[in-house]
This record gives C-alpha cells, structure tokens and sequence, in this order.
C-alpha cells in the first residue's frame, strides 16, 4: 500500500472513532471573494479567497455555530467539556476547478436545538464573510459513508482536505470514545 492510501486509511480510522456520535452533514459553498468591511477604512475593500482566509473563515463560523448551539454555556470552565458541538471539516476545491466548499460532519448537537439544525447552520454560515447562499443540510444515517465522502481527495488531489487541528472534539466524547477502546 503506498503512502497516499495509507495517509487516507489513517484519517478515516480516526474519525470512524466518532461515527456514532455524528448527527449532521452539511455542505456549504464560499464565495470567491467579498468586501470586507474595517473599521480602520471608511470604503470597503474586496478580500479574495485564500487558505488564510479560509481558515479565520472556519473559526469564526464554528464561534457562531458553537454559540447558537450552546450560548454562553460553551465560556465557562466547568462545562467545556461537553457545551461544544463535535466537528470535522474537509476543504474541498482548492486543488482543482470546482467551486471552493467545505463538508462539515456535526454532532453532539443539543435536544433541544435538533429540530431548528438547519436553520442555525445556515444562519451560522451566512454571518460569515466569505459565506456563500449555497448550503445543504442533511441528517447523517450513515456516518461511515459521509466520512469517506469528505475524505475522497486524500491521496488523489489534496492530502490537506481534512482540517485536522480545526476539528473540535468535546472532552466528554473524547472520554467516551476511549471507553469504547478498552
């Protein structure tokens, strides 16, 4: 087996560890570039798309998201462990000539905000600047299979594709997931 296959075999092992506990799948576009808003200038000034961009893009959106879900609840100390939504995001055309977009893989998505999902994503999403109207929502009934979708271009075009060190996996799932190893 050559590199690019094990590279991918590694990432899916790793998040098919936490397939029981994904609810969402999402899919949602950038936009290419935007007008940037400073408070520094008076006009605005147009921002292209770049994976700088796109990396304070996905911070901010998991802030919002994260807020939405769990308000302030996700700031204090003795709830971090469990008041923060479980993520996984692949980045996918940079490398090729589809339209920039991400997939997002959630769970640990509270009861009572299950049924409004779509609607907070969404709203999430399009607080952000580089935030495209494009967004597919989707409940997950086969998490194994969405993990092998958003991690396709691993070893094909771009073995960068799965945001690893954005991932945001809550204490209390990380806990479970190692009972499950024992």
């Amino acid at each position: 087996m050559n590199n690019n296959k094990l590279l991918k075999k590694a990432y899916r092992e790793m998040l098919y560890e936490y397939d029981n506990h994904l609810e969402v799948a999402a899919t949602v576009t950038l936009k290419t570039s935007a007008l940037i808003y400073d408070k520094d200038y008076y006009l605005p000034r147009r921002q292209y798309l770049n994976k700088s961009v796109i990396n304070s893009t996905i911070r901010y959106f998991k802030a919002v998201l994260t807020h939405h879900l769990f308000g302030n609840t996700s700031k204090h100390k003795n709830k971090q462990d469990w008041a923060k939504p479980l993520i996984f995001i692949s980045i996918e055309g940079l490398k090729n000539h589809k339209r920039p977009h991400l997939h997002i893989a959630l769970g640990n998505i509270p009861e009572d905000k299950k049924s409004s999902i779509q609607q907070i994503i969404e709203s999430a999403w399009q607080k952000c600047d580089f935030g495209n109207k494009e967004v597919d929502i989707k409940e997950i009934y086969d998490a194994c299979g969405w993990i092998d979708y958003i991690t396709k271009e691993i070893g094909a075009c771009n073995d960068h594709v799965l945001d690893i060190v954005g991932s945001v996996i809550p204490n209390s799932i990380k806990k479970l997931v190692l009972r499950m190893r024992i």
